[in-house]
């Protein structure tokens, strides 16, 4: 298996990692005898590196690459690991060393992806909510506008004097001057209701 993707997992994993970096640094003995000390648990792009002589003097690590006893090579500019890559094709754990990268690196991302979708369930919610609220208020409106069409159309229409209605001869009595005409609108009235 190609180390590369091994080292590409473990940038990966260190930019999802929500855990706080350790401030102490691991030491890795150089083949001619050096110490190289980057920051953290393993080497990762952007880490910090120093660098202890033989004779114990310690510094930044000066520009360049070293080669790590695993076979991974650190490019090193201005104290910081910019590029790493490998020499070798693989070990016998390599696949495990790649599982437990994904593992952790989709441990990281399953915290990460919770609350999101926490806030994606809520807000689906409240869509469904707000559609309802605007499927009413068109109904409304639909309502409203019906109506008021009907109304438009009823005070286009011409005006009508309203009927009058018929009076029985009893309501006409204080009008008749005669007994006559008393006894003929009794007659009348009587014939009505047979």
């Amino acid at each position: 298996m190609d180390k590369s993707i091994v080292e590409r997992l473990k940038t990966l994993v260190a930019k999802f990692d929500t855990t706080e970096a350790p401030a102490a640094f691991a030491d890795v003995t150089l083949s001619d005898g050096t110490v190289l000390s980057y920051e953290g648990d393993m080497p990762v792009v952007g880490a910090k590196v120093m660098h202890t002589d033989t004779a114990g003097v310690q510094g930044v690590a000066a520009d360049g690459e070293y080669q790590l006893p695993d076979g991974t090579m650190l490019t090193v500019a201005g104290g910081l690991i910019t590029e790493m890559h490998t020499m070798e094709m693989g070990s016998d754990n390599s696949a495990e060393e790649l599982q437990s990268l994904l593992d952790k690196l989709f441990g990281e991302m399953s915290k990460q992806i919770a609350p999101l979708t926490e806030k994606i369930t809520a807000l689906e919610a409240q869509n469904a909510e707000l559609k309802s609220a605007i499927a009413a208020f068109d109904s409304t409106k639909k309502l409203a506008e019906d109506t008021f069409n009907i109304v438009e159309k009823l005070a286009a229409e011409p005006s009508v004097e309203p009927t009058k209605t018929a009076t029985s001869g009893a309501s006409s009595f204080s009008s008749m001057k005669t007994m006559k005409e008393i006894a003929e609108a009794a007659r009348q009235i009587r014939k009505d209701f047979k």
